[in-house]
């Protein structure tokens, strides 16, 4: 099963994790798409199987909005280690205009780019999270990825503050974003507020909210998470044939991923290649 939840703000992803696994009493939970402590909005988690389902969200992009502030800098660019204020003169605070910000996002930060996720950051670095590294005062050498700026749309600016709403590819650091703009404007940057408000198709609205405490959470069901996965209509022996990982079955269907519904609502995800039906996950 599958639920989409609003991470409070000074909670880990895991803690929220932790805690849903006893509200909803299952032995088993997951989630996809580590918000930092200090962010709040979306997360999927999922119980029992469901997480094996995770590499399907990959290629969802996620809309964020956020803060940025210039007139400082921190060792992860938020406001979970202290802010170092820079003193940006008023020659190049004048030079900031709104017209001069869309250039600079028109430029470099929108499309694909390479971005070096933060010290403090979720990435895997010989087996440890990097801010597990970072936190410990150890060397971190953490490459560049390929990501993609799908939108950067400025909602306010002042000086030396921006409120952006951004839309970004799978793996991409809001942070990162705020730390390359310093690069570019010789200012400071970091986030100062951040807040996730959809993955791919899931957004705030139009959702029957359950809460424990601050947390709030509703159940999706795999149509609504993955809308482009058509669910088939086939027989119970078929069902039974492709949950027993039996033989591939003949299909008319188009080449693609198709999801099966057995007893009890589980899903099984299914793949038709080459004019025939493959299980891929059962029972998930």
């Amino acid at each position: 099963m599958f639920y989409v939840v609003k991470k409070p703000l000074w909670v880990s992803s895991n803690l929220v994790a932790k805690i849903l696994k006893r509200v909803l009493n299952t032995p088993k939970i997951g989630f996809a798409g580590t918000l930092d402590p200090l962010a709040t909005g979306l997360m999927i988690i999922g119980t029992e199987g469901s997480p094996r389902l995770f590499p399907l969200t990959e290629n969802f992009s996620k809309t964020y909005t956020t803060t940025i502030r210039l007139d400082g800098t921190t060792a992860s660019y938020d406001l979970e280690q202290p802010v170092e204020k820079i003193e940006v003169n008023k020659k190049i605070q004048d030079a900031i205009t709104l017209p001069f910000l869309h250039s600079v996002i028109d430029e470099f930060f929108t499309g694909d780019v390479w971005q070096i996720p933060p010290t403090y950051s979720a990435v895997w670095i010989d087996g440890q999270r990097a801010y597990t590294l970072a936190r410990k005062w150890e060397t971190v050498d953490i490459k560049p990825k390929k990501r993609t700026i799908h939108s950067f749309d400025i909602i306010s600016y002042s000086w030396p503050t921006i409120d952006a709403k951004i839309t970004v590819s799978h793996g991409t650091y809001i942070r990162s974003i705020a730390r390359d703009l310093w690069h570019h404007l010789k200012t400071g940057g970091y986030i100062e507020k951040l807040e996730r408000i959809s993955i791919g198709s899931i957004t705030m609205e139009n959702v029957e909210w359950s809460q424990h405490n601050d947390i709030y959470y509703a159940q999706l069901s795999h149509e609504k998470l993955f809308p482009n996965i058509p669910v088939l209509d086939i027989t119970s022996e078929q069902k039974k044939h492709l949950r027993l990982g039996s033989t591939p079955l003949v299909t008319d269907e188009k080449d693609g991923h198709y999801f099966v519904i057995y007893e009890n609502d589980s899903y099984g995800l299914l793949e038709a290649k080459w004019g025939l039906l493959f299980p891929i996950k059962n029972a998930v």
